[in-house]
Formats: structure tokens, C-alpha cells, sequence
């Protein structure tokens, strides 16, 4: 859903189906003319069906999906969030996830799926400080003048000058384009923008799912900031594990530490852990203590109840309405999760 009132806005189609808006040391990025020159039909992040609608077309409309928010580990960087996509004016269909991980967000979509149209996911539409900043393609540079376009096979890692790294442990096909993009305000905003043209040079990025596609997905692994030598470090030895990608659940583990997200989409199982309906769970070990997170992030549920197969772990503290059993493979965990509005909910436990 997005908010086109009194002719403004008339651009933002895409604005709640996944948008990634991500803030470096640019903190003027989204400003300095941004809205009306980025291609509002390839938000980063978004899966769309390519094409522009008539404007605000969709404007103050609800999804009919339940699934979107995450979980949360308290005082840390850590967290699992996803959305169902459901998107207006066509039949695509989609499940997403960020993971964000510290240093690395671990992006995973499956169920990709539409009647008609080509399908794209944006893995970056970047504003470019500099128009001729680097793209380094599995450690070749590409072109850096304006009208480049290509489709580029087999990548494995890449990095944005300026912007970070992105690491693909499955080798993808990417198209890429560098554009010099001129608007003007008003044609976003009709009742305050002005006639004057902007231009402004963009780096776009994207996974083409193809006309129609039938249970497409992607995974990649985004680090913002990180240097070249690092994304080609992550891409030789990726940080991050894909556990599941599934229609049924999407999961990670950092290899570093064996910490555990998972977003269930319906009942199913990830590694050790499973879960009797839609939850966001992290599981976390630091030395003998085990933190557990988990949400209903569809707000329908009176209770969730996941179980983790590892024995020999005791309560130490539970957010209230948190209750834990021991049971043959391991412990149980029910969460009343009623008129909680998806907030997360946590449980200590300690090894024996």
C-alpha cells in the first residue's frame, strides 16, 4: 500500500513491495532529486512485473497478504523479516526475506510465480555519487559510460564503488545498465513540483525471472560498504548458508557462530528447528546460552509453537506469555502470541 493524495506521489507503485532503501555514508542519497529520477517501475529490492502503470494507479490499496514484519534479537544488529507479495494489478505472487546479519543482509525469494509478464528482481538501483564508479564483475571491471547495458552470466560476486558488495554462492545471470535519467518534479507531483529537468546518473542491477514465471527465486548475499577484497573473500568462503528456500520456509546460518533465521511461511522445518504454522525465529548461541526470538508476523495467531532439537537446555528467563518443555529430541517452546501485533518475543535457555 502506498498514499498518493492530492496529486503527489504519483510514482510510488512500488514503494511496499520490498523496497531495500539502503543508507551508507551518502546520507544525502534519497534526497538531491532522487524520487523523480530514479526508475520508479525498478525500486531496489522490489519484484515487479516490468512495465509502468497509469499514475497512482493502486494508490491507498491493501494487500491481501497477511505475512510481513520479522523478529528481532534485542540490543543486537540481528533480525528476520519477509513479506508475502501480492501484487496490484497483476497475479505475481512471491515470498521474501531479509536477513539482516551484522555486516551481510541475506536476500532470499522462492514462489515467484505470474500469469503473464516479465518478472524482474532489482538486486540494486543506485544513485551514483560518482557517474563513473566501478563495477567490478567477478573482479573484471565493467564499462563505466552511460548507456552500458549487458547480460552478464555465471556471476558470482560484484562490487559497487561507493555502495558495496554482493555475493551469489549459486552463480546468476544478471543484466546491468548504467543510465543518465532526466525528470522532473512534477511529473511525480503534480501540485508542488516544478517544470525544471534533473538529471541524475544511475547503476541498475537485476535478476530477469523471465515472461511468466512458475516458482522462480533468487538468493544473494548483500554487504553494504564492503570493500572489493572482502566481497571477493565472502564469495571464495560465503558467511552466510542458504538452509531453505522453499514455499514452505526460508532459513539461513552464519557460519561464523551457527546462529539460525528462519521465516515459516506455513508449518515446516528448518535444520533443527521447526515450527506448527507462520513464525520469524532466530536462534542464537553464545558459549553455554541460547537465545530464541520468534513472532507471528501475520498478527492471526493466538499461539506459536516451535520446536528445537538440542538437548540438555534449560529456562533461564522468558518474556512473559513464553513457556518452555523439555521433550525427547530437544525443547518446546509456545509463544501466546494474541493481540501482541507482531511484536518479538524471547526465551533465554542455557546448556547443562
Amino acid at each position: 500500500m502506498y498514499e498518493s493524495i492530492q496529486n503527489e506521489n504519483l510514482h510510488g507503485w512500488h514503494l511496499s513491495d520490498g523496497m531495500v532503501l539502503l543508507y551508507t555514508d551518502d546520507l544525502g542519497h534519497y534526497s538531491e532529486d532522487y524520487w523523480p529520477t530514479v526508475d520508479p517501475a525498478r525500486l531496489p529490492g522490489t519484484t515487479v512485473v516490468a512495465g509502468r502503470p497509469a499514475d497512482a494507479a493502486g494508490q491507498r490499496t491493501t494487500s491481501t497478504a497477511d505475512w510481513a514484519g520479522g523478529t528481532a534479537l534485542p540490543g543486537t544488529t540481528l533480525g528476520a523479516y519477509g513479506m508475502e507479495l501480492r501484487a496490484y494489478g497483476s497475479s505475481l505472487h512471491g515470498l521474501k526475506s531479509w536477513f539482516c546479519l551484522d555486516d551481510v543482509i541475506a536476500c532470499v525469494g522462492s514462489g515467484i510465480t505470474a500469469d503473464a509478464g516479465q518478472v524482474e528482481t532489482l538486486v540494486e538501483n543506485r544513485k551514483l555519487c560518482d557517474p563513473h564508479a566501478a563495477l567490478l564483475v567477478n573482479g573484471k571491471a565493467a564499462p563505466t559510460e552511460a548507456g552500458w547495458s549487458a547480460q552478464v552470466d555465471g556471476v558470482r560476486w560484484l562490487h559497487a564503488e561507493g555502495t558495496g558488495g554482493y555475493v551469489f554462492p549459486k552463480p546468476t545471470t544478471l543484466r546491468g545498465l548504467r543510465e543518465e535519467r532526466t525528470a522532473t518534479w512534477r511529473e511525480i507531483n503534480l501540485k508542488y513540483g516544478t517544470d525544471t529537468p534533473v538529471t541524475r546518473p544511475y547503476l541498475t542491477l537485476w535478476q530477469d525471472h523471465g515472461a511468466a514465471p512458475s516458482g522462480a527465486g533468487y538468493f544473494w548475499l548483500q554487504a553494504p560498504a564492503a570493500s572489493a577484497a572482502r566481497a571477493r573473500q565472502w564469495a571464495a568462503t560465503p558467511s552466510v548458508e542458504l538452509v531453505s528456500d522453499s514455499t514452505a520456509v526460508h532459513a539461513v546460518r552464519r557460519r561464523t557462530d551457527g546462529l539460525l533465521a528462519a521465516n515459516f511461511w506455513t508449518a515446516g522445518a528448518a535444520q533443527e528447528l521447526t515450527a506448527d504454522g507462520p513464525a520469524s525465529v532466530l536462534v542464537r548461541a553464545d558459549g553455554r546460552t541460547v537465545t530464541v526470538a520468534l513472532s507471528d508476523p501475520t498478527q492471526l495467531r493466538s499461539s506459536v509453537v516451535v520446536n528445537l532439537a538440542r538437548r540438555g537446555l534449560t529456562v533461564v528467563a522468558a518474556d512473559p506469555g513464553v513457556s518452555a518443555t523439555s521433550t525427547g529430541r530437544g525443547i518446546r517452546i509456545t509463544a501466546d502470541t494474541a493481540n501482541r501485533h507482531g511484536a518479538t518475543l524471547n526465551l533465554t535457555l542455557k546448556r547443562s
